[in-house]
């Protein structure tokens, strides 16, 4: 029977989630799981989900892919099937934390017609809350962990196509879509006006893996104009190289490129300098952000531990105004480091325009006219501008 997640008994969710020694029907679990899934769907888009679960709910599909035997030719599909299988792994593991941290707190309490109670026996007892809160935090940390699996995983395995355009030249073997149709170059050429399909071979379907992420709106935002990828923006600041919190982040990112990038002068941003400026700034005004306005359990583990560690030196941990207070001075901080490179790159830039402009016309632009102290002994003050 066709199902909405790829799991259908309680042992493939084990397979998953070794740290947790429970047995357990997946009916109990299900509605958190479905629940947990739209965060994968988010990730990788709706139309890679459908694929993973499509192959999963197959005849084709293999938890363990039996491997060719030796000097056994393999069928061309049969590797497009493993790396389906392969999908349907690397989507497994994140959901099933995810999942489990959705649905920890029903793990502890029991509900009844008349009374909600937690679990006890005569040989166990409801652990501790600081232990379960950690329990839990391991879980959504070892999910953000496998999402790196699963981006880098489809990343590498994605076939490189792009979308057939007049006047522009192909290469030998290049994949491009014309008409919903993949094509592959068998003569490099320019093209013309009208697509000939004469200089062009129909893709067989084992040619074309995961065409669907590259024409998906998660990876269009996920690879912008500013950063190619969580593990780029990792390198302007420790976001623990989580992909999962870059896929979170990439709205901002937008934000900052509209509000903050798009009004200043960056057209001479053409150095790999300058742009490692540009980016280091956009990432401390992004982080600005959101440690001002997301939650606490959002944030980096990284960055929830510089908040921590802040709050013990006030010795203030456990209230919520003073997790506020700290978010917004690191948050405060961050921005007015944003602000700071932000001025200094547009100063640069300013420059460079002008150095520009020198060399093509021989002529200096125009210094800023500057205001100095007029002093005169005749008049009883001084006029400061």
């Amino acid at each position: 029977m066709a199902t909405v997640i790829p799991f259908k008994t309680g042992e493939e969710i084990k397979g998953s989630l070794s740290q947790i020694n429970i047995d357990f029907d997946i009916d109990n679990v299900q509605n958190s799981f479905i629940k947990a899934s739209d965060l994968i769907k988010d990730m990788i888009s709706p139309a890679m989900w459908q694929l993973m679960i499509d192959h999963y709910n197959s005849d084709n599909y293999q938890a363990t892919p039996e491997p060719v035997e030796e000097g056994e030719e393999a069928d061309p599909m049969t590797a497009v099937y493993t790396l389906l299988d392969i999908l349907v792994k690397k989507v497994q593991d994140p959901l099933a934390n995810f999942g489990m941290a959705e649905h920890f707190v029903w793990l502890m309490l029991r509900i009844s017609n008349g009374s909600v109670t937690v679990a006890k026996s005569e040989n166990e007892t409801t652990a501790f809350k600081y232990l379960t809160d950690e329990a839990k935090e391991q879980l959504v940390e070892t999910a953000y962990m496998f999402c790196n699996q699963l981006i880098d995983f489809i990343n590498e395995n994605t076939t490189s196509w792009t979308t057939w355009a007049t006047e522009t030249s192909y290469l030998l073997h290049a994949i491009v879509r014309n008409n919903e149709v993949f094509f592959k170059c068998n003569e490099a050429h320019t093209s013309g006006l009208t697509f000939d399909e004469t200089k062009w071979t129909e893709c067989e379907e084992y040619e074309v893996i995961f065409w669907q992420w590259l024409e998906s709106e998660q990876y269009a935002e996920l690879n912008n104009e500013i950063f190619t990828g969580y593990k780029d923006f990792n390198k302007y600041f420790d976001i623990n190289r989580s992909a999962y919190f870059y896929y979170k982040l990439r709205h901002i990112i937008n934000r900052v490129k509209d509000e903050e990038i798009e009004p200043r002068v960056f057209e001479a941003v053409t150095t790999d300098q300058l742009r490692t400026k540009l980016k280091r700034a956009t990432a401390y005004c992004c982080m600005g952000i959101v440690c001002y306005e997301w939650d606490f359990n959002s944030l980096p583990a990284n960055i929830r531990r510089v908040i921590s560690n802040e709050m013990e030196s006030y010795g203030v941990l456990t209230k919520n105004a003073d997790i506020d207070f700290v978010k917004n001075k690191i948050s405060e901080s961050y921005k007015q480091k944003a602000l700071k490179m932000f001025g200094e790159l547009e100063r640069e830039v300013a420059m460079l325009a002008e150095e520009k402009e020198k060399a093509e016309t021989g002529v200096t632009p125009e210094a800023t006219e500057v205001y100095e102290t007029q002093w005169d002994e005749t008049k009883p003050y001084a006029s400061m501008l």
